[in-house]
């Protein structure tokens, strides 16, 4: 089972990266996002 969603998240990132740089800088953007909207108001300060 673990076998198969290594595989499974390896063919996805793959796909990503062929994609190209801009849609993995999205997923990666997005992946981080959680942490930064938990400290909404301290992102706002500095914006």
């Amino acid at each position: 089972m673990i076998e198969l969603l290594r595989r499974i998240g390896e063919a996805t990132l793959s796909w990503v990266r062929s994609l190209g740089h801009a849609a993995y800088f999205f997923l990666d953007l997005l992946r981080h996002s959680p942490a930064a909207l938990r400290r909404f108001g301290l992102v706002v300060t500095q914006i």
